[in-house]
């Protein structure tokens, strides 16, 4: 019995974005949230470049930690293991005809042409599978760079979403008024609660997987406030002093006081500056990406 083919194999781009947005039209079936879902990404090549013991162990993905996470959290839902990730990634293979489209499986300097489609694309899904969601949503999403989907796409979609309740186990209005403040602080309280999450987990464990996932959040942790400080133009000592309050000020609003002074005891200090717009990217084809 031969194969079924691929439904993206030998397809335009301007079709495959098509029989995408068509599926993602069947609204919540493709995905088939439960109340529990997790958004993943990352991390970043240059925050998981580490060592950590000797021999160096290889970086925990946030691919891993998601899967951690379903594992121990009952009925939980991720893309990649819904209707919709099975139709794009196990059924058939979104990013291969993308790349088959636009040339860049038999000529290389096409490869940013497609990384851009697949961005593109991804971002739409991204967004369509966040709103579709509702209840409690964990994140793995510890040393995700700005041009990561979550930081792109989904978190400005979580905070609005008046259907979310919690994000990283904050309410989603706290995380909405820290992303009014500055989107990088938004996602630098979510990472903060990723890594005291890994706390907890290190000292119930006590196991060396638990130990290895600490460290290498904790480096994130510091290398990611390190290059935002370096390439950030950042606040004055003066304001400084005031954003730290009007912080304080949220947590307490929510009753989460306790929490804030856990953050300031890891001396690594948020960091905040004016939010810069990312630069746009190229259209792949004309009328294809604009929407």
């Amino acid at each position: 019995m031969p194969a079924p083919l691929d439904i993206f194999d030998g397809k335009s781009l301007a079709e495959i974005f098509e029989i995408v947005r068509n599926e993602l039209k069947k609204g919540q079936k493709v995905f088939l949230h439960t109340g529990r879902f997790v958004a993943w990404s990352g991390p970043d090549t240059k925050l998981k470049n580490f060592k950590v013991g000797l021999p160096s162990p290889p970086p925990i993905t946030n691919g891993k930690r998601a899967e951690k996470i379903i594992d121990e959290w009952p009925q939980t839902v991720w893309l990649e293991g819904s209707p919709m990730g099975q139709f794009l990634f196990v059924d058939n293979d979104l990013y291969a005809g993308i790349r088959k489209a636009v040339g860049a499986d038999k000529n290389k300097t096409k490869k940013p042409l497609a990384n851009d489609a697949i961005d593109e694309i991804m971002a739409e899904i991204s967004y369509a599978y966040i709103k579709a969601g509702f209840g409690h949503c964990q994140t793995a999403v510890c040393g995700a760079g700005i041009k990561r989907m979550f930081r792109k796409a989904e978190l400005e979609a979580l905070v609005k979403h008046r259907r979310v309740k919690t994000i990283a186990k904050l309410p989603r209005k706290l995380v909405m008024e820290f992303s009014r403040i500055n989107a990088d602080e938004a996602f630098q309280i979510v990472f903060s609660m990723e890594f005291f999450r890994a706390e907890l987990r290190a000292r119930t464990h006590k196991s060396p997987d638990s130990d290895r996932d600490l460290e290498q959040r904790l480096y994130a942790i510091k290398k990611e406030r390190e290059n935002h400080r370096a390439t950030s133009k950042l606040l004055s000592p003066v304001w400084e002093r005031k954003r730290d309050e009007r912080r304080r000020v949220i947590f307490r609003k929510y009753k989460l006081e306790p929490l804030y002074d856990r953050l300031k005891a890891l001396n690594l200090p948020l960091t905040s500056s004016p939010q810069k717009r990312p630069a746009k990217r190229p259209k792949v084809a004309v009328g294809v990406l604009a929407h």
